[in-house]
């Protein structure tokens, strides 16, 4: 009876607990049935093969006993009488001849690899971390050779500081799903990200931050999308100016009104319809006593307001009415929102042009969760973690079997992607699963 259930091997004796290395391991003595397989390969196109002697080769397999299993293979080996080669009996049915390790075990550490982090697959298979590592690595590559990323109709693009550099991100801002990653966002490798892409007319919204990078990538590429350069981005620049003017008149108070508004830094860059009644009541204490900053904040809450137009028509109408009445000592602190605004008026208007007004607030709140990401994938390589990422979390759909398909079932190895929740995967970090 064939009880290791392989194909091609068979248990040769009866199987021993031995001890290697410090630790104990369960060996079974295999070989094949009664008659070899063919050698491997062929030596030369004389290949006159003989039987020479047999080698007992370790693989490791499944465990059976709660210790590391090794089949004691014995391999036939022939040499060829005209060019004096050693060559092995082929067993390739069951065995991995590169890793050593049986097809049936190896299949199980691919899948341990993803499904567990690394440490805890290696533990639970009786396997070293860095040879779970290097299977994933080989499995991950393997898997992602043919992966293309789905374009949505809605695009958002960022970049964000994660595992030791900045990286690009792309999104869909529908779903929320974080599309894919590069290691690197500069122009030519965003470029050529999308350019691999297929059925870029399905992106109607593209939404992006003030980077001239990506203006280039969207008149490129999509020329047919609304170009929307992110409201977060720029009422960002708002808050800046306003930290920027509160900081410079801070200098000019004596100590004692300095200390006075010591730790209130915040209340300046809050919302005030967002602030609690107290909050708004310290605050209107403080704006009392100081004129400048209760310009500076009344100007910055009223360029937030542009944002609750109805219509860009609107929007610009405010804006330009805004900039006409700043008070002359605030100009120097909002210069650069307002060159901005000049530069980039097209884009940031755009946003008005569509009913859902269109965000990367997505992306935007990934900064946060990025930090913690970043300290408890510490020690795993970029491209590891982004590969992880997809496999485990990823919905991932072979190209003929779309809807929108229509060439050769047979023809076309692509894998794609249509992204996967960052909020799953800082889950499963905090839990040790990743």
């Amino acid at each position: 009876m064939n009880w290791l259930n392989l194909k091609e091997l068979r248990a040769s004796a009866e199987p021993q607990i031995v001890e290697r290395k410090g630790k104990q391991e369960y060996h079974i003595p295999v070989a094949t049935y009664p008659h070899p397989n063919p050698p491997e390969r062929i030596c030369c196109l004389a290949g006159v093969l003989k039987r020479h002697d047999k080698v007992k080769v370790r693989y490791r397999d499944r465990r059976i006993e709660p210790m590391p299993t090794v089949l004691i293979v014995e391999r036939q080996r022939y040499k060829c009488h005209h060019c004096g080669a050693i060559v092995l009996e082929a067993m390739d049915a069951d065995l991995d001849h590169k890793w050593y390790i049986t097809h049936r075990f190896k299949r199980e550490l691919q899948l341990a690899s993803v499904k567990r982090n690394f440490q805890d697959a290696a533990n639970l298979n009786g396997v070293d971390d860095s040879y779970i590592i290097r299977l994933f690595d080989e499995f991950a590559t393997e898997k992602l050779e043919h992966y293309h990323t789905n374009l949505p109709e809605v695009l958002g693009v960022d970049e964000n500081n994660l595992l030791g550099g900045m990286r690009f991100v792309a999104a869909d801002l529908e779903t929320g799903q974080i599309l894919d990653l590069l290691p690197v966002r500069t122009e030519a490798a965003v470029m050529a990200f999308f350019a691999e892409l297929h059925w870029k007319f399905y992106v109607k919204v593209f939404v992006q931050d003030m980077w001239r990078g990506y203006r280039n990538v969207a008149e490129q590429m999509f020329p047919k999308a609304l170009n929307i350069v992110d409201k977060f981005h720029v009422v960002r620049m708002a808050n800046d100016g306003m930290a920027d003017a509160r900081k410079w008149y801070q200098t000019k108070l004596e100590n004692e009104d300095r200390r006075s508004l010591k730790n209130k830094h915040r209340m300046f860059l809050a919302r005030w319809d967002g602030m609690h009644s107290t909050s708004q009541d310290t605050l209107a204490e403080i704006l009392e006593d100081h004129p400048f900053l209760n310009d500076a904040y009344v100007w910055k809450e009223r360029f937030y307001m542009i944002y609750d137009s109805a219509t860009r028509a609107e929007a610009e109408k405010e804006y330009d009415r805004l900039v006409a009445t700043m008070p002359p000592h605030l100009k120097r602190f909002y210069r650069p929102l307002t060159t901005s605004m000049k530069n980039w008026q097209p884009q940031i208007f755009n946003h008005f042009e569509m009913p859902e007004r269109w965000t990367n607030n997505m992306t935007e709140n990934l900064n946060g969760r990025l930090n913690q990401i970043n300290s408890m994938a510490r020690g795993m390589t970029f491209d590891r973690f982004r590969k992880k990422a997809i496999l485990r979390f990823g919905k991932i759909i072979p190209n003929n079997e779309l809807a929108v398909y229509s060439g050769d079932p047979n023809d076309d190895p692509r894998q794609i992607g249509f992204g996967w929740d960052v909020s799953t995967l800082e889950r499963a970090l905090k839990n040790g699963r990743f």
